[in-house]
């Protein structure tokens, strides 16, 4: 819209400037015509047979013309009319168009502000700087409700899911409990048996725990306000809080951090996601290895990259690495046991989607995985 507008400001201006310039070559003219001057009004020798008796065939002949005085006024005042009508027409287009500009402008704003704030605005077509857009901003704001309805049903289903999943579990394992109870002192196999079967159904309860916060996550997420975030000084913060574990290994953690890289995330989601990319980087890597970390922008997004010198991912197992994962996050932080067991990035690459980005992974050469997060840049 905004280049529609600046093309017919600048073809409405060349054409009045255009003709505001041939009105006053014409005045010039006229000008130069009015002060007297002696004009040759032919230098071409007349025929013999139309030359007047007594005139020589090649003599030229010359005229004044009448003074400005003698001349009609009405001709000036045509000419100063054109002039002020074409600059008073160059005038308005621009006044109409600036004012165009504007609105737009507006009708943008107020667009940018029903995106960031993820809930719709009461009355919004009442508020449309442009009335030809205001539906536009109807359908943006249907989306936003159409959002926060399928945030509210992902938030309700995982409530259900849990409740119907949790009540079975609660029931067994009372059942377990009465059969030890009733069981004999000394068959320590039955013993065993439901020392499995309790150590399992705790598993479940976690996994169904862990579950329903990850979709209220992401139901909060899908609603959470949008709000533009230094993305560098977000990395060296959570760079800061890492810093003592990263000691603990003797690790050499190198960053570079791009200027002015800005990204339009709720705010403590990016936080989140760099801690998590952080803290599995730094279980998996070995004793006084290297970390890298990088921030950089282009065109189209921003790039947080980290690197590792971990045990790289077999080639035919890189996909497996966004398979579901319900261990919280942190948990390969806090029990390494001497496996650098690499946890899955099922939980970073959703949080990234949730973000409108994307999470690629990729073996380095030699050794260790290249982890990239790629977010929408402003």
């Amino acid at each position: 819209m905004q280049v529609q507008l600046w093309c017919l400001i600048v073809v409405v201006t060349l054409s009045n400037g255009f003709l505001v310039g041939h009105v006053i070559r014409l005045e010039n003219q006229l000008s130069e015509l009015s002060n007297g001057q002696t004009v040759v009004a032919s230098t071409t020798p007349l025929a013999p047979t139309s030359a007047p008796a007594g005139m020589d065939p090649t003599e030229t002949v010359r005229t004044s013309l009448p003074l400005a005085s003698e001349l009609p006024g009405s001709v000036f005042v045509v000419h100063w009319q054109w002039t002020v009508f074409s600059l008073s027409s160059v005038l308005i287009t621009a006044l109409i168009s600036l004012g165009l500009l504007r609105s737009v402008r507006a009708h943008s704003s107020l667009a940018d502000e029903i995106s960031r704030c993820r809930q719709p605005l009461l009355a919004v077509s009442s508020r449309a700087a442009v009335p030809e857009l205001a539906d536009e901003l109807v359908r943006v704001n249907r989306l936003m409700a159409e959002l926060n309805s399928v945030a509210e049903q992902i938030r309700r289903a995982s409530e259900d899911y849990a409740h119907a999943l949790k009540s079975p579990l609660s029931v067994v394992k009372i059942a377990v409990r009465r059969v030890r109870a009733e069981a004999p002192a000394g068959t320590t196999m039955i013993h065993a048996a439901l020392d499995a079967a309790e150590a399992n159904i705790d598993q479940i309860s976690h996994v169904i725990e862990a579950s329903q916060s990850l979709e209220e996550q992401a139901a909060a997420l899908i609603v959470a306000p949008r709000q533009t975030i230094d993305v560098g000084s977000v990395v060296c913060s959570v760079l800061q809080q890492c810093r003592e574990l990263a000691t603990e290994k003797a690790l050499r953690v190198s960053s570079f951090v791009q200027g002015d890289v800005l990204a339009a995330v709720p705010v403590g989601a990016l936080d989140a996601l760099v801690q998590d990319l952080l803290h599995n980087a730094i279980a998996t890597s070995s004793e006084g290895g290297t970390i890298g970390i990088w921030v950089e922008k282009d065109v189209l997004a921003v790039s947080i990259r980290i690197e590792d010198d971990g045990a790289a991912i077999a080639a035919d197992c890189l996909e497996s690495t966004f398979e579901h994962d319900y261990s919280a996050s942190g948990s390969a932080m806090t029990a390494w046991n001497g496996t650098r067991r690499r946890r899955r990035y099922f939980i970073a690459k959703r949080n990234a989607g949730l973000l409108g980005g994307e999470l690629i992974i990729v073996n380095k050469l030699g050794r260790g995985v290249v982890v990239e997060c790629r977010l929408p840049a402003l």
